[in-house]
């Protein structure tokens, strides 16, 4: 089968959660036996460096750019950019059907209007849910889109309310490479021997944006007394200052701005907790390198982080739950963060116990299992 994925930029190891899962969905296509093609709409003009998309080169996938300049360029062009793709797509099927699989609402618009009037290109969207001012241009794409895959349970649950569209929907969880992000991070650690830290190690890792939620976790842990626990947040964003202010001198927490991805995944392997306050998500790659990893997670009561774990909801002044594999916490309560930080550093007994749970439900969610259901899909369709 051939496969075409179109994302907005080919700079994937800088497009956050959904590009790294582009690039495990890519690299699981590729030891499938399917061959692929990896489209970029965007060009900032370090495409051709790019680590993880020089990687799925490597493994036998080609790779093009339409190389606009920036996302309100290609808005603006969109329809240009859309026969241009069309090319593309047709040069690369060479009379056979093709599947195009879209990512993202830029890519999404263009790679529909490049499938119009043309019967070998079948268009399937994954959703990564919480799209932004997205209503008119669903409806306009539905009728050219032959199936929608959304990236969790939440994300289709929020696709069938908010768009109405319920037939050739699916919920297909996003996966990675367990064993490979295991091996990975491992093979880091034999590297830099760094001591283990004699404290309580707690993480966050993203974009420090209003999504990620960091100032109510951070307040909550700015009020724990004599906690001997460590904070450190990795990534950058629009937030930062505020974050400095509400941080202030205290060194307890420390924000490392953007790191590495091997550094990062070295990290995580030997912290005692991740931490994520989020308002929102689809399904979080993050989160998935944390199963990998078997870190035990403080996590905000959300929808989404809950399905990883099938948890319930928490009850009615309930501030946190502790569970199997770490703490659900009340989403927007500074005191509930306090109280779950406060109870794990005194408690860190629990990390074996949480770690063989997070390690046993990480299974669930390789990426072996995630690309077999998209081939299903994708197969069902080209049968069609």
């Amino acid at each position: 089968m051939k496969i075409a994925v179109v994302v907005n930029d080919l700079e994937l190891s800088k497009a956050g959660g959904v590009g790294s899962f582009v690039y495990e969905l890519c690299k699981a296509f590729l030891k499938a036996n399917q061959r692929l093609m990896l489209i970029g709409i965007i060009n900032k003009g370090e495409n051709d460096n790019d680590e993880m998309t020089k990687e799925l080169i490597t493994m036998g996938a080609s790779a093009k750019c339409l190389n606009t300049r920036n996302q309100k360029d290609a808005l603006l062009h969109f329809l240009l950019l859309a026969e241009k793709l069309r090319g593309i797509l047709n040069s690369y099927a060479d009379g056979e059907k093709i599947i195009c699989n879209v990512h993202l609402k830029l890519a999404a618009l263009v790679g529909t209007f490049a499938s119009i009037n043309n019967k070998r290109i079948s268009v399937i969207e994954t959703y990564h849910s919480q799209y932004s001012r997205y209503y008119l241009q669903a409806k306009i794409t539905s009728p050219l889109i032959k199936k929608v895959i959304c990236c969790s349970d939440s994300a289709y649950d929020e696709y069938i309310h908010r768009f109405g569209r319920k037939n050739d929907v699916y919920s297909i969880p996003n996966g990675i490479d367990m064993e490979g992000i295991r091996r990975f991070a491992t093979n880091a650690n034999q590297a830099n021997q760094q001591e283990r830290d004699s404290e309580t190690t707690f993480y966050s890792v993203g974009r420090l944006s209003r999504q990620k939620n960091l100032p109510v976790s951070i307040t909550g842990f700015l009020r724990c007394s004599g906690l001997k626990a460590k904070y450190y947040i990795v990534g950058d964003g629009e937030d930062k200052e505020e974050l400095e202010h509400i941080i202030g001198s205290n060194k307890s927490i420390q924000l490392l701005g953007n790191l590495e991805r091997v550094e990062v995944l070295r990290r995580i392997a030997k912290a005692d907790m991740v931490v994520m306050p989020s308002l929102w998500e689809g399904l979080s790659i993050f989160q998935l390198e944390a199963l990998a990893l078997g870190c035990p997670m403080m996590l905000s009561d959300i929808s989404a982080f809950r399905q990883v774990f099938n948890e319930n909801q928490l009850n009615s002044g309930e501030l946190f739950r502790v569970c199997k594999w770490g703490y659900l916490v009340q989403t927007n309560n500074a005191d509930a963060w306090k109280h779950a930080f406060s109870h794990y550093a005194t408690n860190s007994c629990l990390k074996n116990e949480m770690h063989d749970m997070v390690m046993e439900i990480s299974n669930e969610y390789d990426i072996g299992v995630t690309v077999s259901r998209y081939l299903d899909v994708f197969h069902d369709v080209i049968g069609g």
